[in-house]
């Protein structure tokens, strides 16, 4: 199975892999530095494994009717008295598809490898770090959005656009550099959002 860590690998030995393939849904229903372009680049180690339920929410376990526990549809009053923090916690822990990462590890990559291209944009491995941010984008892709108690502003779609945009675009051209200030506004406002709702962006 195809993971994020090791196809960061493969570009970085010189290996030749396609980057996922499909239209991008920003729906997003929506450092780690580096020397060289020979680095290779890794992502910690996820917390807990976690699973899934019909309604896209990640917890340790799954309640008789399979649902994570405060979201089975048949009992509204539970569901509705979920905190906030608690939602955003088990969003921020769910499934990219990727098994050695969750959404926020991908989304802290993102921004690790956003500030990598700013630091090396001018040396020749430069476009490895837009590929990274490109490529995690994409593990973003067919995540449900954002719990809307955590994101009332609607940042989280916002956020993905400017990422996707910077992911990309060519290394070293002005528009990079300006994709690269509009991601970083886009993440002041989404990191406090989070922040201020319980989790750790």
């Amino acid at each position: 199975m195809r993971t994020l860590a090791g196809e960061r690998h493969f570009r970085l030995t010189g290996g030749r892999h396609l980057r996922p393939t499909g239209a991008i849904v920003l729906v997003l229903a929506l450092a780690g530095c580096a020397t060289s372009a020979t680095t290779t680049h890794h992502i910690a180690a996820p917390s807990p494994t976690s699973v899934v339920d019909p309604n896209g929410v990640a917890c340790a376990s799954l309640d008789s009717a399979g649902y994570c526990p405060g979201d089975n549809p048949s009992n509204p009053t539970a569901a509705a008295a979920l905190a906030c923090s608690t939602q955003l916690q088990q969003w921020l822990a769910g499934s990219t598809g990727d098994q050695l990462t969750n959404v926020g590890q991908v989304i802290q990559s993102v921004m690790n490898d956003a500030q990598s291209y700013n630091t090396y944009q001018a040396t020749a491995g430069a476009q490895t770090f837009l590929m990274f941010v490109g490529d995690e984008v994409a593990y973003l892709a067919s995540v449900p959005a954002m719990p809307s108690c955590a994101d009332t502003s609607n940042e989280w779609p916002q956020w993905g656009l400017a990422a996707n945009a910077l992911g990309s675009d060519t290394a070293g051209t002005p528009q990079a550099s300006s994709d690269y200030q509009a991601l970083q506004s886009a993440w002041a406002v989404l990191s406090q959002e989070i922040t201020s709702n319980g989790g750790t962006p």
